[in-house]
């Protein structure tokens, strides 16, 4: 016999259809255990083909080798057993090591299939809850029992929609650990919900438990989810202490299970200790060396980026608090589309109504690791690419919108069915799950070509051409992790180029990386303990080794004076240095090399200024304009045309290109037609260039000589 007042979940999900005026908290409407009935099992089986789907198509766009970004560190940690860059992700090193034993593909293939594993498990899990969530009780009445369809219908949308969202999709076909932390934050929230409602069960709460302190162990944005923990533990440690679960517990009792599940979150730790353990063994990749115990801390709680900053950079700059929240409300809007936005909203709405303690946790894991992360993080954006940097890190808020989007899909449909003649219910409902099916198709069709990585070996070309260019035994030093990462992944991983040695001078700031490189290259003439900048070190250190091997850089460093020290010679991506006055052509080694240089592989197609692909790119297009300009000398002209206009293609600000291919052209008699537009280009880009007005002056004596008397 039910008692008066509130409705159970069948009386209010029958209100919703019937068109009652009463509705009860949707909490009535929890989950039941695994297996109990035939629905859970149906529901069961169509999670786990939305993830089968989600897995397919990941692997379909799954990048063939090295990604851009920090990936390539990842995979090299992950193939020698190393340590990453801090926190040192154990637990991401350990399961990549596992992926590389696959026989699949390329080394760096393994370890991104690792993430299009996690983040296709992640729409299983994901599916489930937001099914679990809509669920009614047993003992429904028959008209509650014709809203299963719209409940699994829910589910798969808000799935579906998450799956093929843009920065959950990009990082699923990547090597990253963002794949795992969303794993992780959705296998913890369902267990929770699942254990709040009969906590009774007390293997929820203790798997809970060891998964919170494993997902700690991968990323440590996974802390953001404790107030949402707060509420569901607080909610179902009520329901034991008062008998509401059904059975009555002591608060003894309550106390010793709680001990246990801290134990547990303890044991969930235990991948921390691989760090002074693979330290200890001294792996090529081994950043901060944390094998004692005041290392391990410095590198645990990221004391090298400032234990509170999301990146390097001056950390006396901030960006804007709003700024960021309009970027994450500006990725969700992108990735969800205008009309999951609105089922959000929706949904939201029907939480906020319901007062639910799962609603209140579920919008409190989104508000802290969303708004609240960026806004606590605020970083100083000062390149386009720092843009691409972020978005990585609206991918866990994007796991609890897609819940909320579920939910909120759930309403739109119970409504629809509720303002429809009880014959057309179901042809409604049908309809509106097409609609909503077709618009995230739509978004699935749009987002696939970035998602795209099955064609993407930029990064694996750029690393590949580099090393080509450099002599035998060269010391290479780098201002920059792009270029380190790639040539570690190519030497360590791949077994590339053993005879250079690749020097990264922001890692030179760590004592820690110049002893791990005296132990390797003992022959390295290092004439510091640690590198201070802002001296005479870096040339220090170049004229300590520039006579027992050539010595090339690539980037900038802030050393002042140091360029006045050396000619560099352009050889490649790279230059070369050499004492000052004694290179009179810088263009020498490239006309050495030119043959070698013709041979490199040069992108097909531009990538949005936010990805580290662009400035690859970029770096192209300098290349493509080197073999130009060394090619015009009078004999080989044709070829030098055609690289200028690889030049131009790959970088379209590229104002000197626009200008040598404009004298090229019109040395060799080019209708000023097909010259002026180049050198209108090139004055819009540098109007004050130092040639600037003698192409003026060519350019109106052009026009007038081709003008009609």
């Amino acid at each position: 016999m039910r008692s008066a007042g509130r409705p159970t979940g069948a009386d209010w999900q029958a209100q919703a259809v019937h068109g009652g005026a009463a509705e009860a908290p949707l909490s009535a409407s929890a989950p039941a255990p695994l297996g109990r009935d035939a629905d859970r099992r149906f529901a069961f089986a169509l999670c786990g083909g939305l993830a089968v789907i989600a897995f397919a198509v990941y692997l379909r766009t799954l990048a063939p080798s090295i990604p851009t970004g920090d990936s390539g560190e990842l995979i090299t940690v992950a193939w020698v057993l190393g340590v990453a860059h801090p926190s040192g992700y154990p637990l991401f090193t350990i399961l990549g090591h596992l992926f590389t034993f696959l026989p699949l593909g390329s080394p760096a293939f393994r370890v991104n299939l690792m993430s299009a594993v996690f983040h296709a498990a992640t729409i299983g899990i994901v599916t489930w809850t937001i099914y679990c969530l809509l669920e009614s009780r047993p003992g429904e009445t028959a008209a509650a029992s014709s809203l299963r369809a719209p409940r699994l219908i829910a589910a798969a949308v808000a799935g579906l929609a998450l799956a093929f969202s843009n920065a959950f999709w990009a990082y699923a076909v990547v090597a990253e650990v963002f794949a795992l932390n969303s794993f992780f934050a959705a296998l913890i929230l369902c267990l929770l919900l699942e254990w709040e409602h009969c906590p009774q069960r007390t293997y929820l709460l203790y798997t809970f438990a060891l998964a919170s302190g494993l997902a700690a162990t991968n990323h440590h944005t996974i802390v953001f989810l404790a107030p949402a923990c707060l509420v569901l533990l607080i909610s179902g440690a009520n329901k034991l202490l008062s008998g509401r679960a059904g059975i009555t517990m002591r608060p003894f009792d309550l106390v010793r299970r709680g001990a246990i599940a801290a134990g547990l979150v303890v044991v969930g730790l235990l991948p921390y200790l691989y760090l002074p353990l693979a330290a200890s063994a001294d792996p090529p990749l081994n950043w901060g060396d944390p094998r004692t115990l005041d290392a391990f801390f410095h590198h645990f709680l990221r004391a090298d980026y400032g234990t509170f900053h999301l990146t390097v950079a001056d950390r006396s700059l901030s960006g804007s608090a709003l700024v960021h929240i309009g970027l994450l409300l500006r990725g969700l809007y992108d990735g969800f589309t205008p009309l999951g936005c609105g089922l959000a909203v929706l949904g939201a709405w029907s939480m906020i109504a319901r007062a639910r303690s799962a609603g209140l946790a579920i919008g409190l894991a989104f508000v802290f690791t969303g708004p609240v992360f960026v806004a606590f993080a605020n970083p100083y954006i000062d390149n386009p690419i720092l843009y691409g940097v972020l978005e990585r890190f609206y991918i866990l808020p994007s796991v609890f919108v897609a819940i909320i989007i579920g939910i909120g899909t759930y309403e739109a449909l119970i409504k629809t069915m509720a303002m429809t003649p009880r014959m057309l219910r179901r042809a409604a409902a049908a309809t509106v799950a097409v609609l909503l099916l077709a618009n995230f198709a739509v978004a699935f069709v749009l987002n696939f070509e970035r998602a795209d990585q099955s064609g993407n070996t930029v990064d694996l070309n750029f690393g590949e051409d580099m090393l080509s260019m450099f002599d035998t035994g060269a010391l290479f030093i780098v201002d920059g992790d792009a270029a380190t990462m790639v040539t570690d992944y190519l030497q360590l991983v791949e077994g590339r180029r053993p005879d250079l040695v690749t020097v990264n001078i922001e890692k030179l700031k760590l004592a820690s990386y110049v002893r791990q490189l005296r132990r390797r290259h003992p022959e390295l003439a290092i004439p510091f303990d640690v590198y201070v900048p802002g001296g005479d070190q870096l040339a220090r250190f170049v004229q300590a080794n520039w006579n027992s091997r050539p010595v090339y850089l690539l980037g900038q460093p802030k050393e002042p004076g140091f360029f006045d020290r050396y000619d560099v010679v352009r050889a490649g991506f790279a230059g070369q240095l050499l004492p000052k006055g004694s290179a009179p052509d810088l263009y020498a080694v490239a006309e050495k090399k030119l043959d070698l240089l013709r041979t490199a592989h040069f992108p097909t197609r531009l990538y949005p200024e936010t990805t580290f692909e662009a400035s690859i790119v970029e770096s192209y297009g300098a290349l493509a304009f080197d073999i130009a300009y060394v090619l015009d000398d009078g004999v080989r002209e044709a070829e030098a045309i055609a690289y200028y206009r690889v030049a131009i293609k790959l970088v379209p600000k590229s104002a000197p290109a626009y200008k040598n291919l404009g004298l090229v052209l019109f040395n060799r008699g080019a209708a000023m037609t097909e010259v002026a537009p180049l050198w209108e280009q090139f004055l819009r880009l540098a109007p004050d260039d130092p040639q600037a007005a003698a192409i003026r002056q060519r350019l109106a004596m052009g026009r007038a000589a081709a003008s009609p008397r």
